[in-house]
């Protein structure tokens, strides 16, 4: 899912080339689509990736996963303090925070991306 439309069709093209028929692709807002489609039960997901933008994610999307109890979320960051934000409101709906690790993607900069997982409901084991 992305909100432009050209995204889409280049990963249309791409899904052709490399022979991928289980993959569908959505142009529109995350916040307002997704909801809609996990509501209806028109798809499902295992696993949502989430790669918002600096701002973080819509509210509405993040209270659609919790009550969709999506099993895995892979949530991308580029901004740590909106990734801590909204962690803890997924973590607060029953998620459980399982891996953090930045990614120097900018070396020589004050920029880091953030990769963390989240699983529904999980134990959280000691380490």
């Amino acid at each position: 899912m992305d909100i432009v439309a050209d995204a889409i069709q280049d990963a249309e093209v791409n899904a052709a080339l490399n022979h991928i028929g289980n993959a569908k692709f959505v142009c529109g807002a995350a916040e307002d689509v997704i909801p809609e489609m996990l509501a209806t039960g028109d798809a499902v997901p295992d696993v949502v990736f989430l790669d918002p933008p600096r701002k973080g994610c819509e509210n509405a999307l993040l209270d659609a996963l919790v009550v969709a109890q999506i099993k895995t979320i892979v949530y991308i960051s580029c901004d740590p303090p909106t990734l801590a934000k909204d962690v803890k409101r997924l973590v607060a709906g029953g998620y459980v925070l399982t891996a953090v690790q930045p990614v120097d993607m900018f070396p020589m900069t004050g920029k880091v991306e953030v990769v963390a997982g989240l699983r529904w409901g999980c134990e959280v084991y000691p380490r």
